[in-house]
């Protein structure tokens, strides 16, 4: 797992990054805004205005959680399909061992 340390205190990287993720403007906060960001916004491509928009209302938390969701349950698929080759070997490695098994166990 990936932890930081601020001020003698050990936090999870991504507890650090829903804090900064959740911070969507409302229509009746205040906001410091770096020198050439209007200019940004104004310029900006419908794809980029969009990412503006989602990361102030606080939408870019979820897609976020959205996306290591999906991830994780891609690599539980692939685990899932490697489990499911091994146990398909194992079982042709069975059915051929078992009637030799088989045929040393019961006696002559």
């Amino acid at each position: 797992m990936d932890n930081r340390r601020i001020l003698s205190i050990v936090l999870n990287v991504k507890d650090i990054t829903d804090i900064f993720l959740g911070t969507g403007l409302g229509p009746r906060s205040y906001s410091i805004i770096e020198q050439g960001m209007i200019s940004r916004f104004i310029e900006a491509k419908p794809e980029d205005l969009r990412v503006f928009f989602e990361e102030a209302a606080g939408v870019s938390k979820y897609k976020e959680r959205r996306k290591e969701t999906e991830q994780r349950m891609n690599h539980t698929r692939e685990n899932l399909g490697r489990l499911d080759e091994v146990r398909n070997e194992l079982s042709k490695q069975l059915d051929i061992a078992f009637p030799d098994c088989v045929k040393y166990k019961s006696p002559p």
